[in-house]
């Protein structure tokens, strides 16, 4: 599977990411990476990253881990738990399928600040 183009095809077609400033920046087998630009928008009132953004990048994180197997996914569910703020300006997620079944993938997915410090983490489960 050739999942640079997999990569590049997402970041310039996926409106959805594109518009919430969400790039993934790697995809392997079962795991993928991804860096959000944070902005005013895309923040609450105290200037932090909203949790609708953070939800959003656990995801787009979980959803790429899956395709990366060349399936295409709805979600079933996530539970993220919000650890840690913080007011840094681009955030890192990385994404791991944890368990491959005939109708659900689960993933466990983790959100970084610049400085390598949690700031969510969640449990997806995907229907392919």
């Amino acid at each position: 599977m050739n999942y640079e183009k997999i990569m590049e095809f997402l970041n310039t077609n996926d409106k959805f990411t594109m518009n919430n400033n969400i790039t993934i920046t790697k995809i392997s087998e079962g795991k993928s990476e991804a860096a959000a630009k944070i902005n005013d928008a895309n923040c609450n009132f105290m200037g932090y990253p909203h949790g609708g953004i953070l939800y959003s990048m656990l995801d787009v994180l979980a959803g790429t881990s899956v395709l990366s197997f060349g399936y295409v996914c709805v979600t079933v569910n996530i539970n993220a738990n919000f650890i840690n703020k913080t007011k840094d300006k681009i955030l890192y997620g990385y994404g791991e399928t944890v368990k491959k079944g005939h109708n659900i993938f689960v993933c466990r997915c983790t959100i970084e600040d610049e400085n390598k410090n949690v700031i969510c983490t969640g449990l997806a489960t995907m229907h392919p």
